[in-house]
């Protein structure tokens, strides 16, 4: 086996354990984080307005319609990348010459963003 002492004693030492919170309360976590957020509230006071049209549906419904939509597709991507994230976060405690070898690519990048930095006029 090759590696350090210390190397060898983190891959035998037990994996994090994750505490478990109910969807629910994730849910209203991540509302209360979303409203406590000022960049989001002026993000659909300027985004909004432009596909709001006179005639047809009246305003407040348009407005229930597009926060609806949304909502969905944010869900829907936002699941994505959960689901993703957590098989690739499982891939990477299970294979830690994986985790080694993304290390040294992320040193890497920023080694070489650190001399591009240094150089520049």
């Amino acid at each position: 086996m090759t590696g350090t002492y210390e190397d060898r004693k983190a891959l035998a030492a037990p994996l994090p354990t994750v505490r478990n919170r109910s969807l629910r309360r994730m849910y209203v976590m991540a509302v209360l984080t979303n409203l406590a957020n000022p960049k989001v509230i002026l993000f659909y006071l300027a985004f909004f307005p432009q596909f709001v049209t006179q005639g047809g549906w009246p305003v407040w419904v348009q407005f229930l319609v597009l926060g609806a939509i949304l909502i969905v597709v944010g869900l829907a991507v936002d699941a994505s990348v959960g689901f993703v994230s957590g098989s690739l976060s499982q891939l990477l405690l299970r294979r830690p010459a994986i985790k080694r070898w993304l290390d040294r690519v992320s040193a890497a990048i920023f080694c070489a963003l650190a001399i591009r930095l240094v150089t520049e006029d």
